[in-house]
Order: structure tokens, then sequence, then C-alpha cells
């Protein structure tokens, strides 16, 4: 009469065994899941949410840009985290539904960005030109020195600063401080600046007559 007792007993002990082996598997799992997780971390990308053409400028990124996850080792170079970094710059190429965008798939519209009141100017720079202080990169305050003639004798030349405060909105054709190489660019031919119209003939007239300084101011000043 006690083996149906004995049964049982030994059918509790082997339910008990399974759900204690299978407690051991799930935390065990649980475990492997989070350390593989800490591997494989993600980063946040934000790709096209519809095809866009060569040509298209990005004037609403909350319904033109998507952020989709991305595991950090497959995180493409020189993209952007965040949709309103691109307002306002325009695709250089076209680019394909949920295709990443990258800083070489842009460039912003510098006019967008200039002061009331301000004119865009490109000035060349030749190998001479001297800077003073930091690198000039995009959004840098800048002071301008130049050469300009004696009150005395307009023969000769004295230097002065020519303009003061001036936003410098590009670098070559670089609209953003490069994030490698130290932040340095090399090789600079053009600074593009924000000016005013009387800020535009002085810096003019001051290239005519030899090379030009570049003094960086220390933000904000």
């Amino acid at each position: 009469m006690q083996r149906p007792h004995l049964v049982v007993l030994a059918l509790l002990l082997l339910f008990g065994g399974f759900l204690v082996c299978a407690g051991f598997v799930f935390i065990g799992a649980t475990v492997w899941q989070r350390q593989r997780g800490d591997d494989d971390r993600i980063v946040p990308v934000v790709v096209a949410a519809v095809d866009m053409p060569a040509g298209t400028k990005i004037t609403d990124p909350g319904k033109m840009l998507v952020v989709k996850a991305f595991p950090e080792d497959a995180e493409p170079p020189a993209c952007f985290k965040n949709p309103e970094d691109l307002r306002g710059q325009v695709l250089v190429r076209d680019v394909d539904k949920y295709t990443a965008i990258t800083m070489k798939d842009v460039t912003r519209d510098k006019l967008a960005r200039l002061p009331e009141g301000k004119r865009a100017m490109s000035v060349r720079i030749g190998s001479d030109a001297a800077v003073v202080g930091p690198l000039v990169l995009p959004g840098s305050q800048v002071d301008i020195i130049g050469n300009v003639p004696q009150e005395d004798d307009s023969k000769k030349f004295s230097s002065k600063v020519i303009v003061e405060n001036v936003l410098v909105l590009e670098v070559n054709t670089q609209r953003e401080p490069p994030k490698k190489e130290g932040g340095i660019i090399l090789n600079t031919a053009t600074v593009t600046l924000a000016v005013t119209v009387e800020e535009a003939q002085k810096l003019a007239e001051a290239t005519q007559r030899g090379p030009l300084t570049f003094v960086v101011r220390k933000p904000p000043e």
C-alpha cells in the first residue's frame, strides 16, 4: 500500500530536480546575455527615413531622418548622432532609405548661418600667412591684421588691425572642426568669413598689399 506514495514522492523529487536544473540554465543564460550585451554595445546613428536624391536640403530632420541602433564596432565613420545636427545641410550624393548619413554626404549651407547684415567672403591664404594663437577653425572668432599705408608716406606700410571679431564660416571646404589629425586642417588655402560690406572692402584692399595675419580670439571674448 505504500508503493503509490513512493512513486508520488519519486515524481516530486524528479520534478523538483528538473526545476532546479531549469533555474540554473535560466540564470546562466541571463548572465551570458548580459555579458554579451556589454561586449556588443550599441550606438545611435542617424539614417535617412526616405530615399533622398543629391541636392536635397534637410529642412525637417524629424520627418526626413530617423535614429537607428548600430553595434559599436559597426558604427559608420563620421556619422551623426542627433538629427538636428543635419538641419540645413544639403546632400551631395543620393542616400537610400535607412542608409547612415555621414559628414562626407552633406554640405552645410553656410549662407543660412550668416548673422544678420553679414556677407560671406572667402580670403585666399598663401603659405606665408601667419596665425597667432590656436589654429583657425570653422566657428573661430578672429581679428585680422594687414598692411596699411602710413599717413606721412603712402609708399610705406605698417601693420594694423583691419577687422575685429570676425566669424570663420569655413576653412578650405570644411564647415566643421575636424575630429581627426588632432583637429588640424592641413594645407589651408581659403578661409570664408562673415563680414559686413565695409569689412569686405578693407580685406580686399589689404590682400592686395600683402599677407594677412589671423589672431584667434579666446571664446567668448
